[in-house]
């Protein structure tokens, strides 16, 4: 009698296993789909600023989609660089006149 017990408590226990496996697949599998699906707005921020997108996702996929956003935040827009970056060539030049003149 005592055998019977054993067997059939190996057997619900392989059965408990066996569900508690499948549904951890579940949940990782339901898990990555979320990260994927909230990826795209962090990798849609990534675009327009100066942080690499592969970077940003990667990022995304290793913590979470707030820090991959919070980190994509933290980078300056394309726009805003290319503006400084004018803006440097213009006052080296308004320096260069002024030498210039300061010369002659």
């Amino acid at each position: 009698m005592y055998y019977k017990v054993n067997v059939y408590g190996k057997m619900l226990h392989l059965c408990m296993f066996n569900f508690i496996s499948d549904s951890m697949e579940d949940l990782v599998f339901v898990y990555f789909v979320v990260n994927f699906i909230s990826m795209l707005p962090v990798v849609w921020g990534a675009d327009k600023r100066t942080v690499n997108n592969l970077f940003a996702c990667v990022i995304t996929l290793l913590f979470s989609p707030v820090v991959g956003f919070l980190l994509v935040l933290c980078y300056p827009l394309k726009e805003d660089v290319e503006y400084q970056e004018m803006m440097l060539v213009r006052m080296e030049k308004i320096l260069q006149k002024l030498e210039k003149g300061e010369e002659n």
